[in-house]
């Protein structure tokens, strides 16, 4: 017979707070999903009409002439970094997809969606499935600090795989942390090791893990926790130890010039109060509200005094509130004080002190990571943890407790509703205003046009290889503004005039990309011997005066003629001595023609000879083909 063992029922009470807990946690499920679609949204119209800038070409020029394997491609230092993984990436995306932005643009959108997903997952397995972790993912997700690592790829080449090593750190830690297995104490220096491929500040996540287990994981007086965090998690200490010395001893033996000046404390109090001041405490809070324009489209945090002066009343007001909520808020605001301090010392050491602490303080990119930290301590400031490690008592202290919903007769959640609906609509009218900017890049209407009218050369022509636009590309990135950088990889096939060579169809890309017959303006002659031509020359060589010495360069010589026959016309200019078929163009002898030459030197004369014929300058002009001004 059959003995059936009937189940107790479940409590009614259970049951329905388990109801409760399944339908709040798919509401922040819902809720989180919705914040980082959005961001992906807003983001994605915005800045979907951008452009490269700056050091985008000079990455994507090094990509387009090596192989991907090639050791001084991946592993020479760029302005102070090691970043063989950001070159690997930018060499596929070259390789795949040349001067293609709707490309890197969404591959930027991708990463960053996925940060946004890593970091609602920490705050989650930190603080637990509840509402209360949609403020500070809202508030990373739409903060303006992270905007320019999200639409310029030289940030996120660097930034974007930071941020997933730093919070792939984070998580593992975490996880270690509640478990106590290897595998997990392991993870966290994995991570930083792939990190420390695209950008040296991922170690400094590293300093801040130690400060956080020390603060909020361990117990006991400051040196019993400390020496407690130090036992505990010793796998994991020797873990960064393992990645951290080698690759320190490597930076510092393979990267020259690390610091760039002497800085000092004034420096550093410089420096801290611009990014306080202008970039730091208004981008957390929507801000900066306005930009001041740097290079051609990129734009720095410019809030006016007194928005500066709001931003630091909605923090303090925040702080205030952590305060009367959580015992340990200021510790948590101390740890990001912290963080943010190392944060600019490095900044004073490498580029402060040179270019200038307004400058660089309130430039967004050099802060990109201080954001993903503000939302942990943030989270830290307000709300419990709610694991245990695994070394103690598996049940967590107030695990399941939420914010009070009344303080000082406010309340809560109406009050932090309305506070992130502000910083939401301010930060989007923030990322508008930088859009405005970034959108309008000339680089891309010079790109478009050069690639469709490049189809025009043919195999006759020569081109004047001379440099793009500086609002194109910057003049010191030279070799990547030269016209062969920038559009070989779209399949330019020119070839370009040298020194010494000649040649009567010379054809430059114009201030608009568009390709066109060159014409040279500068220094002519002081001859004029008649009307119907400038200056005779026969068999004999003739020194021709110019109206003014000329400095060392190369230059392009250009003169408009008539011959009498087919033949020869010898040039010494400067230190270039050339020759250059004659009365052979398209229009034949005996009509109009033009020579092009490459001539190098600093002179006041030429020497021109056309041997057994007769050869009329009708115009003459030595000096680019491109305004001066570019």
């Amino acid at each position: 017979m059959a003995i059936t063992i009937s189940e107790k029922p479940a409590d009614p009470i259970t049951t329905i707070q388990r109801t409760v807990q399944m339908k709040r946690s798919t509401f922040v499920t819902l809720g989180a999903l919705a914040i980082l679609l959005a961001q992906f949204v807003v983001r994605g119209v915005m800045g979907r009409h951008g452009y490269f800038s700056l050091d985008d070409f000079v990455f994507y020029t090094r990509a387009s002439h090596s192989h991907l394997w090639n050791h001084n491609f991946l592993l020479t230092p760029y302005n102070g970094h090691v970043m063989p993984g950001a070159f690997a990436w930018v060499w596929i995306t070259t390789k795949l997809a040349p001067l293609n932005y709707s490309v890197v643009l969404w591959t930027m959108l991708v990463l960053q969606l996925v940060i946004g997903v890593l970091m609602w997952q920490l705050l989650r397995l930190m603080f637990g499935t509840r509402p209360a972790i949609l403020v500070p993912l809202t508030l990373f997700a739409f903060s303006t600090i992270t905007l320019p690592a999200s639409w310029w790829w030289a940030a996120a080449v660097n930034q974007q795989p930071q941020q997933i090593a730093m919070l792939t750190a984070l998580l593992t830690h975490v996880l270690y942390v509640r478990s106590g297995r290897w595998y997990w104490a392991l993870g966290g220096p994995a991570a930083v090791a792939v990190g420390l491929l695209f950008f040296e500040k991922t170690a400094l996540v590293v300093p801040f893990i130690g400060l956080m287990t020390w603060m909020f994981l361990s117990e006991g007086s400051p040196f019993g926790a400390l020496l407690t965090a130090l036992r505990r998690y010793w796998i994991t200490w020797i873990g960064y130890l393992v990645v951290l010395i080698p690759y320190t001893v490597y930076y510092l033996t393979h990267v020259p010039n690390q610091s760039r000046a002497d800085p000092t404390t004034a420096d550093f109090v410089g420096l801290f109060d611009s990014v306080i001041r202008q970039a730091v405490i208004p981008g957390l809070v929507g801000g900066p509200w306005r930009w001041s324009d740097t290079g051609v489209v990129d734009s720095n945090a410019a809030p006016d005094p007194l928005m500066q002066f709001v931003a630091f009343a909605l923090v303090g007001g925040i702080v205030m509130l952590s305060v009367l909520v959580s015992r340990v808020a200021l510790k948590a605001w101390g740890l990001a004080v912290i963080y943010l301090a190392a944060l600019t010392v490095l900044l004073t050491v490498t580029r402060g002190s040179i270019i200038g602490a307004v400058v660089i303080g309130s430039e967004y990119r050099y802060l990109t990571d201080f954001c993903l930290i503000a939302a942990v301590c943030g989270g830290l400031a307000f709300l419990p943890i709610v694991f245990r490690p695994w070394w103690k008592d598996a049940t967590p202290a107030r695990a399941h407790e939420d914010l009070p919903t009344h303080i000082v007769g406010l309340h809560v959640p109406t009050l932090v509703t309305v506070a992130v609906a502000v910083m939401v609509a301010g930060s989007i009218y923030s990322t508008h205003l930088f859009a405005d900017r970034w959108t309008h890049n000339p680089a891309r209407t010079y790109a478009e046009n050069a690639s469709h009218t490049m189809k025009d050369l043919t195999p006759g022509d020569r081109l004047y290889n001379g440099v793009v636009p500086t609002k194109v590309v910057w003049k010191l990135l030279y070799p990547a503004n030269l016209p062969t950088s920038m559009l070989g990889p779209l399949g330019l096939d020119a070839q370009p005039l040298r020194t010494g060579e000649t040649t009567d169809r010379l054809k430059e890309f114009g201030a608009h990309g568009t390709l066109q017959s060159s014409q040279v303006t500068g220094v002519g002659t002081k001859l004029f011997e008649s009307k119907d031509c400038l200056v005779d020359v026969h068999s004999i060589p003739r020194i021709i005066p110019l109206t003014s010495k000329i400095f060392e360069w190369p230059w392009v010589l250009e003169m408009t003629y008539v011959a009498e026959r087919p033949g020869t016309l010898d040039i010494d200019a400067g230190r270039t001595s050339t020759s250059a078929p004659i009365g052979v163009g398209p229009k034949g002898f005996g009509d109009l023609q033009t020579v092009y030459a490459a001539v190098r030197g600093g002179y006041d004369s030429i020497t021109l000879s056309a041997p057994d014929n007769g050869f009329c300058i009708k115009t003459l002009a030595i000096g680019a083909p491109q305004p001066n001004d570019w």
